[in-house]
């Protein structure tokens, strides 16, 4: 009788401690996956500001968000075919997305490669399908032709676009930290365009609640106070502190826990 009862606080302990080892491990995947999660949303944001390219393409610059302009695909103009539309040799990039959507666009250089000009971003509203001639002339291989259609044909001052431009199609992405729908806490979110049927993704999270999501800009060794409202102020802007802070449990859920990873980014292209 001893025994089984010896036996049985045995069992039942062993059942609790298997029960707190499951636990355990539960948690610890979670706070790994939410560190890995905001890991790598700022290293894309991070890469995504060193690549930004020429012209406005920092649009907002606001302490807790940001919104940028990346670049697709780079192409040059070899036919205006309306007052709309326009005929783009680009790379020929196998699996490459042309798919368009609210914060598709388009940049020109309407100066010279030495004296650059960038044209006022002008939205697209259609891209055609690839073809291998332009304007009446065979493309290479490694080329094809697209025609953009665009709300207006893009413009600076009194310059205006021709045949040989270069330009480059972009993508208007914005990132915040803020509270999803059906998403427990703060999550790092990413919109694309400023339309109204524009909706913020959740990305990674959860984040802190007020230094979540924190952006830092600099012109040279000096750090700029946000938001940055001007246009000629952001187009000084030659790089950005990036820092993300993730909440996690500790390993019984008894308190949470922050780890912070920052990124500095060096806004190269920007000419």
């Amino acid at each position: 009788m001893v025994a089984m009862a010896v036996a049985a606080v045995i069992v039942t302990a062993l059942f609790q401690f298997i029960t707190a080892e499951g636990r355990f491990f539960e948690l610890q995947s979670a706070h790994q996956e939410v560190q890995q999660n905001t890991r790598v949303v700022v290293e894309l944001i991070g890469s995504e500001l060193r690549s930004l390219p020429p012209g406005e393409s920092l649009v907002r610059a606001a302490a807790d968000s940001l919104t940028i302009r990346t670049a697709k695909v780079w192409g040059v103009v070899c036919a205006l075919g309306g007052a709309t539309t326009l005929d783009v040799v680009m790379p020929a990039v196998p699996g490459l997305n042309f798919t368009q959507n609210s914060g598709s666009g388009l940049v020109v250089n309407l100066g010279t490669e030495e004296l650059p000009v960038w044209s006022d971003p002008v939205l697209v509203t259609a891209i055609g399908e690839p073809l291998d001639e332009c304007a009446g002339e065979r493309l290479s291989a490694q080329a094809e032709r697209r025609t953009f259609s665009v709300g207006s044909m893009p413009r600076k001052d009194t310059l205006s676009i021709g045949v040989g431009n270069t330009l480059y199609l972009y993508e208007q992405v914005t990132y915040r930290a803020h509270r999803s729908e059906g998403v427990p806490g703060m999550w790092i979110q990413r919109r694309i365009g400023d339309l109204p049927a524009s909706t913020n993704q959740p990305m990674a999270g959860p984040v802190d609640e007020s230094a979540g999501l924190r952006f830092q800009y600099f012109a040279g060794a000096t750090p700029l106070a946000t938001p940055i409202l001007e246009s000629s102020a952001r187009s000084a802007v030659t790089h950005i502190l990036l820092a993300v802070e993730a909440v996690s449990q500790t390993t019984f859920g008894a308190e949470e826990v922050a780890r912070s990873d920052t990124v500095v980014a060096i806004l190269r292209n920007r000419r």
